[in-house]
């Protein structure tokens, strides 16, 4: 038996468990759960070193569509972005809770490359991919709990970073922390105002363009909302519709890309979608 041979590979080992805390931290295709900032969560500065920074102009979490509320079963559609310098990576992290900080609804995935889902224990997690380390902004959805049993509102925690990549938790990359608190509509709906059945779209393949013929058992506020067939809310228009029969004119604000749409009306407690094509 060789001895020096032995020795030699037991002092590259040796080397090689020292070198381990100075092998880079970088998790371009997604951090390890539990990193969000929420309440028992860590951040991403476990493994990047530096400052936590809270800072709206920064690192901001918000509704798309300006959506102040939640409700039961509603579907939500989120952003979380960067607003840093340029920088080589970037990354998110995030997650739902409720007031006793246990995980809140369910997250969807609308962006299929650019971010993935993950769970740890109880909590559910959305983060970067290596594909979405390049982008600034991330979009989700989240669904309400189907049924409520408390008026508690929904919490998202998040945490993000811009990353300059050169593989040290040197505390050069920079780290924000946000929470968004969306209160659950407790306003009483309305219901059985829309009969599905009364629902008709034309012309359908459309343009510039829709018509929506519906009837209502009492006025209502219509909301029209147009989503890709991945889920990204593209457009959306409230209109305010007095009972009975009734056309309602949708002029899009600009012309979707040629394509097939989902159309999602709601009013009162009903939600019709019908498939619309744009040509």
């Amino acid at each position: 038996m060789n001895v020096f041979r032995l020795l030699g590979a037991s002092l590259v080992a040796g080397a090689l468990v020292f070198a381990l805390p100075h092998v880079s931290t970088s998790n371009s295709s997604g951090p390890p759960n539990g990193n969000t900032g929420a309440p028992g969560d860590n951040t991403c500065a476990r493994c990047h070193g530096g400052q936590v920074r809270t800072d709206a102009a920064r690192f901001q979490i918000s509704t798309v569509g300006s959506i102040a509320s939640y409700r039961a079963g509603e579907r939500i559609p989120m952003r979380v972005e960067l607003f840093s310098a340029a920088t080589r990576r970037n990354g998110f992290q995030l997650t739902v809770l409720n007031n006793a900080n246990q995980s809140y609804g369910s997250i969807e995935r609308t962006d299929a490359t650019g971010t993935r889902l993950s769970t740890a224990g109880q909590r559910t997690y959305i983060s970067q991919t290596s594909s979405g380390s390049q982008a600034t902004s991330w979009d989700f959805a989240w669904l309400a709990p189907a049924q409520l049993t408390d008026t508690s509102s929904a919490f998202f925690y998040a945490t993000g970073m811009a990353s300059n990549a050169n593989g040290s938790s040197d505390g050069g990359d920079l780290i924000y922390r946000g929470r968004l608190a969306l209160p659950q509509n407790t306003t009483a709906i309305a219901r059985h105002v829309l009969a599905s059945s009364s629902v008709r779209i034309f012309p359908n393949p459309c343009a510039d363009a829709v018509h929506v013929g519906l009837h209502l058992a009492q006025g209502s506020p219509v909301q029209a909302q147009l989503y890709t067939t991945d889920g990204l809310l593209a457009q959306q228009r409230t209109f305010f519709a007095e009972a009975g029969n009734q056309t309602l004119r949708w002029a899009f604000d600009s012309r979707p890309a040629a394509g097939t749409y989902i159309l999602r009306l709601t009013a009162g407690d009903k939600v019709v979608a019908r498939r619309l094509v744009v040509r």
